[in-house]
């Protein structure tokens, strides 16, 4: 097989100089002597038409020098001459010459320019060229057809209507199809509502074409009514690996993501360990006061970890259960919830046998969990509180809703205390990392969020379970898994769950 030079369109370029430009003080010798160089069978072809392109030109200059016609086949060409010349091919076996033979362009789009200002030639063509000639560039992508545009045979108002892409084909243009304004990929999930439409022409070919544009008014123009579908675009969530959205009173799941698939869920696996304590608690305030001894070295050294810790143990010093259940519930402490599980079911394992019996109580047969924390193993090991094979709680989606849902109905302070945007216990600050509280950045009064619990490992990624009850609606319980936009999607998803009748109260 022929292989092209990487000089081969430079060369064709220079070519045509030489022949289009006599007044160019790039001689012909030189421009052979790199031609020599750098020619390869296969960009002769190549050269050939530029060479025949460019004589064309200068024939054409004789009869017409300001013809708008040439004036644009002048400022293609030394567009695709630049372009070439800043390739860092051009520029490594130039060097120097390269910069010359831009300087040259230069002076011969003075001289051009001075003449067209002699009979008044239009001012925005003589500023394209002088931007093109200096480096200047253009960047609205121009169709093949821009230069003659469609034709309007006829528009009309329409009742405004929702659409939505049919496939991946389809952009968006500008009425003339002059300038393309986005192509439809970059907005899957978009919308789009219709208010006009029109007959539009390109040479015989006629079609219908609609005007449409996003909820926003930000994006809108033209575009052929086949690369439509009506109705509003499928609700989804890009970000998220697994979600679901639950109906709190009826237990029902009114939107899902693969719901159903078991994966890591980080510090959401607290919510279990909460409802297990709230069980032993059973509301008694002695129970609330009991003081838990830390003797432990390994969970006073995890409360000091940057990345596995939160609120601080001091060897030897006596926590209430109230100050444990804080910190694990506001502050996601580690230490705190697995104190609390070793209190609850006596040692670390039989607690974890426990999460395990009330998962499979309620039904979750692919719920497994091998910390109280959340925590993976491989972050456990090092502190001893390492258990069992697998590595990682792994619970799905709609389970995680089920458990909090649980938690919700059986033990209804959880929202309340949910709503608590920080608080000292202990003597230390512990914060709740939901952010869609209110005066957080996520925040919308409209949802009235009042819980539930964050997560994140490297793992599991981010991971919220999310809850509220707008007015006159139901509450809902979100979770979304593995997810970088937690709370905007979470704030999607509660807002998608809101607009279906089935939640209505």
């Amino acid at each position: 097989m022929l292989k092209k030079s990487p000089l081969s369109p430079l060369v064709g370029s220079l070519i045509a100089i030489d022949y289009a430009f006599p007044s160019l003080v790039l001689t012909r010798a030189g421009s052979m002597g790199l031609i020599s160089a750098a020619m390869a069978p296969q960009s002769y072809l190549i050269n050939l038409s530029l060479t025949s392109l460019s004589e064309n030109c200068n024939h054409s200059r004789k009869k017409s020098f300001l013809c708008y016609e040439l004036f644009s086949a002048e400022i293609v060409f030394t567009t695709t001459l630049q372009s070439h010349l800043c390739s860092p091919n051009c520029f490594r076996l130039l060097g120097k010459s390269a910069i010359l033979i831009v300087s040259c362009l230069n002076y011969y789009w003075m001289e051009r320019i001075r003449v067209m200002r002699k009979v008044h030639m239009k001012r925005g063509l003589i500023a394209f060229a002088v931007a093109i000639t200096m480096g200047g560039v253009v960047s609205p992508v121009v169709p093949v057809n821009a230069a003659t545009g469609y034709k309007t045979v006829s528009t009309k108002s329409i009742k405004k209507t929702a659409y939505h892409k049919k496939s991946a084909k389809g952009a968006i243009f500008n009425k003339k199809h002059t300038r393309k304004v986005i192509n439809l990929t970059a907005h899957p999930h978009t919308t789009w509502y219709a208010t006009k439409q029109a007959t539009l022409k390109h040479g015989k070919t006629k079609g219908v074409y609609l005007y449409i544009k996003n909820s926003k008014n930000s994006v809108k123009g033209w575009i052929w009514h086949g690369y439509l579908k009506k109705g509003k675009a499928p609700f989804t969530l890009t970000k998220a690996k697994a979600a679901v959205a639950m109906d709190a009173k009826t237990g029902k799941v009114v939107w899902a993501k693969h719901a159903n698939t078991a994966r890591p869920i980080a510090s959401v696996s607290k919510l279990m360990t909460l409802y297990l304590t709230l069980k032993k608690i059973d509301g008694k305030s002695s129970n609330w006061n009991h003081k838990i001894k830390i003797t432990s070295r390994g969970l006073v050294s995890m409360s000091r970890s940057a990345s596995c810790g939160g609120f601080h143990f001091k060897l030897n010093h006596k926590y209430t259960v109230r100050q444990l259940y804080y910190a694990a519930f506001l502050d996601s402490s580690n230490n705190s919830a697995i104190a609390l599980g070793k209190w609850v079911g006596g040692s670390n394992g039989k607690f974890i046998r426990k999460m395990n019996a009330q998962a499979k109580s309620w039904n979750m047969g692919q719920a497994h969990f091998v910390s109280a924390s959340g925590l993976e193993n491989s972050d456990l090991r090092q502190y001893g509180y390492a258990y069992g094979k697998a590595n990682a709680n792994k619970v799905s989606a709609k389970d995680v809703a089920l458990i909090a849902r649980h938690l919700i109905t059986q033990y209804p302070r959880v929202l309340k205390d949910g709503k608590i945007g920080s608080m000292k216990v202990n003597g230390q600050v512990c914060h709740n990392y939901n952010n869609l509280l209110k005066g957080r950045k996520y925040y919308r009064a409209s949802l009235r969020v009042d819980g539930l619990k964050t997560g994140y490992t490297p793992l599991a990624g981010y991971c919220f379970v999310g809850t509220g009850q707008k007015s006159g609606k139901h509450r809902v319980i979100t979770v979304v898994l593995h997810d970088e936009n937690e709370f905007t999607e979470t704030r999607s998803l509660m807002n998608h769950a809101y607009s279906m009748s089935s939640m209505n109260d």
